[in-house]
C-alpha cells in the first residue's frame, strides 16, 4: 500500500486516488488487500502532472498514511524512487516507452513520448518537501477535477455479524441487518458431524422470508448441527450460498502476528520468550495449542528439539525459522500419539525478514492449517521469504501441499518427501534452486504431483522420483526450468511443460511411466503453448516412443530433433487420466 501511494505521488496520478477507481486484490495466503493499477490517468501535461503528494488531499488515503506501518513504507519507497530517478530510471523508462510506441505508431503516428523531465522535477521538490527553488508554485490537487469523498465508514456486511452458537443444548444462528435494504432469505440446510446433509423442513416452512434494515433474527436448530447453508441476499443482490460453523465466528482467524500472550506461553515452560526471539529447549515436549508468534520473531529450534502437536495444535510463525539439527540429532516435529495429525507450520514473512534457515528438520502426520476461514493448501507453509532447506524430511502428509513455497527465495538441499496424500513440493513465484532431493510414494490418495512449479525459476539438480501418481515434474503458468540429472521411476507421467514454460532438460532417465515420460501442451489459453528441450534422454520402457507428446501450438525436442505436435483433447485428459481427486 505505502509503495502504490508513493508512486501514485511519483507520476501524479490523482485519479488512481478516488474511491471509485480503487482496485484491490485480495491476498488468500496473507488474507490481505493489496491495490492494483486501474484508471491511474497519467498525463503527460506538466501543469497538471507536478502536485504536491495527492494523497494529502483525499481522506482515504489520508487516513491509510496514518498509519505507521503504510507510512514506513512509504517513506522507504519515496527515497528509493528518489534514488533510482537520479541514477538510471528515465534512461530505463524511455526505452521501454519506445517498444510501446512503436507499436503504438502505427495507429497513432503523432503519438508522443512523455516528458520524463518532469519526473525529475517532481523528484527534487518532493525531496525538498516543496520548499526547493521552482518548486513554490506547484500547488495542490485541484478539487475542482473532481468531487472528494468527503467521509467514509466501514460495516460489516450482515453475513460477517452472523454468528451460529450453541445455546442451551440447541444451536442458534443469529442473523442482524445493518445495511440499508432488506435482506431476502430464502432457505436453510445443514450439515451434522458425519456430514450428513438435510433439509430442516420445520425451519424452512417459514422460509422465504425478508429480514427489514436494522432488524434481527434467531433461528433455533438442532443440537447436532455443526454446519449450515443459508440461501439469501441483500434485494439488489442474486441470492447466494453463505456457509456458516458452530462456534467458529467467519472471521474469528486472520493470519497476523498476535501479541505475546504470557499466560498461554507460560503453559510452555520448555521455550524461552523474550523480545523478536523464541528458543525452544532440547527435549521432547507436547503442544496442545496453536501458537502465533508476534511480528518478526525468530523460532529457533536446536538440535534435539521434538515437539508433538495435538489435533488442532499448530506453529504460525511471523518472522524466520532457524533450525539447528544435526545430522546425530535431528529436530523434530510431528503429531502426539493419540493425534492421527496436527495443523501445520507456517512462516509469513515480508522482504525485510531475515533468511529462514532449516537443517536437519523431520516433519511427520500433518495437515493444512485450517482456522476459520482461512485454509492454506500447505502444511509445511512458507510465503514470501528466503529459505534454505537442508536434509528435511517431510512423511505422511495428509494435506494438498506437504512443502508450499509462496514468492520465495530458495535453495533446498537434501530434501526427501514421503507419503504424501497429494502435492510433495509446491512453489510458486519462487525463484532458486533444489539440489540433490527425492521423492516417493507422492499422491496415494489422491492426483499428487512430486515439484509443481508456477511463475517460477528454479534449476533443479539431482532430482528423484519413484511413485507419483500424477506428474513427477509439472512446469506451468510462464516458469522456467533446468533440469541436470532427473530419475523417474512408477510415475504416471514424468516431465511436463504447459502454458507458456520453458524447460530445459539434460540426462533424463524415465522407468515404468504409465502415460507419458514427457509432454509440452497449453492448458490454460491465456497463456499458449511450452517448450520442453531434452538432450540425454534415456526411456527404459518398451514403447518408449508412444509416451512423448506435445500438443500443436508447443515444441518438444529431444537431443536437438523436433518431435512431431498433434492436436490434443487437454481437457479430455484432465477429464480422464489427469483428473484429480485431491481433497478439499
Amino acid at each position: 500500500m505505502g509503495q502504490y501511494l508513493a508512486t501514485v505521488h511519483l507520476w501524479g496520478a490523482w485519479h488512481a486516488l478516488t474511491w471509485n477507481n480503487w482496485r484491490w486484490y485480495y491476498n488468500p495466503h496473507l488474507a490481505k488487500f493489496e491495490p492494483i493499477q486501474s484508471d491511474v490517468a497519467v498525463t503527460p501535461a506538466k501543469h497538471n502532472w507536478l502536485m504536491t503528494p495527492p494523497s494529502h488531499d483525499f481522506v482515504l488515503s489520508k487516513a491509510m498514511l496514518n498509519d505507521p506501518i503504510i507510512r514506513s513504507h512509504y517513506d522507504v519507497t519515496k527515497q528509493t524512487l528518489i534514488e533510482r530517478i537520479n541514477q538510471n530510471l528515465i534512461p530505463e523508462l524511455q526505452a521501454y516507452e519506445q517498444t510501446l510506441l512503436n507499436k503504438l505508431h502505427d495507429d497513432s503516428p503523432l503519438l508522443a513520448p512523455f516528458d520524463l523531465t518532469v519526473v525529475k522535477t517532481q523528484v527534487m521538490c518532493w525531496q525538498s518537501e516543496y520548499q526547493g527553488a521552482g518548486c513554490q508554485n506547484i500547488g495542490q490537487f485541484d478539487s475542482s477535477l473532481h468531487q472528494h469523498m468527503q467521509d467514509y465508514a466501514g460495516l460489516a456486511n450482515w453475513d460477517i455479524l452472523a454468528r451460529f452458537n450453541s445455546r442451551s443444548g440447541t444451536g442458534v444462528l443469529k442473523l442482524v441487518n445493518n445495511d440499508k435494504e432488506p435482506l431476502h432469505l430464502k432457505s436453510i440446510t445443514d450439515f451434522n458431524r458425519y456430514e450428513d446433509r438435510s433439509e430442516l423442513e420445520e425451519v424452512n416452512a417459514d422460509f422465504p422470508r425478508e429480514l427489514n434494515p436494522a432488524e434481527t433474527l434467531d433461528i433455533s436448530l438442532p443440537a447436532d448441527i455443526v454446519a449450515v447453508d443459508l440461501r439469501a441476499a441483500l434485494a439488489s443482490k442474486k441470492i447466494a450460498t453463505f456457509q456458516f460453523k458452530k462456534d467458529i465466528a467467519p472471521l474469528h482467524f486472520i493470519p497476523r502476528p498476535q501479541p505475546l500472550n504470557t499466560s498461554l506461553m507460560s503453559q510452555y515452560p520448555f521455550t524461552e520468550v523474550n523480545e523478536g526471539h523464541w528458543f525452544v529447549k532440547p527435549g521432547t515436549w507436547q503442544i496442545n495449542d496453536f501458537l502465533v508468534t508476534p511480528d518478526n520473531t525468530e523460532l529457533v529450534l536446536p538440535a534435539g528439539a521434538h515437539l508433538g502437536f495435538a489435533t488442532k495444535a499448530g506453529l504460525m510463525v511471523f518472522g524466520h525459522l532457524t533450525v539447528k539439527g544435526t545430522a546425530d540429532n535431528p529436530a523434530s516435529l510431528t503429531k502426539q500419539v493419540s493425534s492421527l495429525k496436527w495443523s501445520g507450520l507456517s512462516v509469513l514473512s515480508n522482504e525485510y525478514s531475515p533468511k529462514s534457515v532449516v537443517r536437519h528438520l523431520n516433519i511427520s502426520y500433518l495437515s493444512n492449517t485450517k482456522l476459520g476461514l482461512w485454509q492454506p493448501r500447505g502444511a509445511t507453509y512458507f510465503v514470501k521469504t528466503p529459505v534454505l532447506l537442508e536434509d528435511i524430511h517431510i512423511s505422511e502428509n495428509q494435506s494438498e501441499d506437504g512443502l508450499n513455497i509462496i514468492n520465495g527465495d530458495i535453495e533446498i538441499n537434501r530434501m526427501l518427501i514421503t507419503n504424501a496424500l497429494s502435492d510433495a513440493f509446491d512453489c510458486d513465484f519462487c525463484v532458486g534452486t533444489v539440489n540433490d532431493s527425492e521423492f516417493r510414494s507422492i499422491g496415494f490418495r489422491s492426483g499428487g504431483d512430486g515439484i509443481d512449479v508456477s511463475g517460477s525459476k528454479l534449476t533443479l539438480n539431482n532430482v528423484l522420483f519413484n511413485g507419483v501418481r500424477d506428474k513427477a515434474i509439472s512446469g506451468g503458468e510462464r516458469s522456467h526450468l533446468t533440469v541436470n540429472t532427473a530419475r523417474f521411476n512408477n510415475v504416471n507421467f514424468g516431465l511436463v511443460a504447459k502454458d507458456d514454460t520453458k524447460i530445459t532438460a539434460t540426462n533424463i532417465t524415465a522407468e515404468n511411466v504409465k502415460h507419458h515420460a514427457l509432454m509440452s501442451y497449453s492448458k490454460k489459453p491465456i497463456f499458449g503453448g511450452a517448450i520442453l528441450d531434452v538432450s540425454e534422454f534415456n526411456c527404459l520402457d518398451a514403447q518408449c516412443e508412444n509416451k512423448i507428446t506435445v500438443e500443436t501450438g508447443s515444441v518438444l525436442t529431444i537431443n536437438g530433433t523436433a518431435i512431431d505436435s498433434q492436436d490434443l483433447d487437454v481437457k479430455g485428459l484432465y477429464r480422464t487420466i489427469m483428473k484429480s481427486d485431491k481433497p478439499r
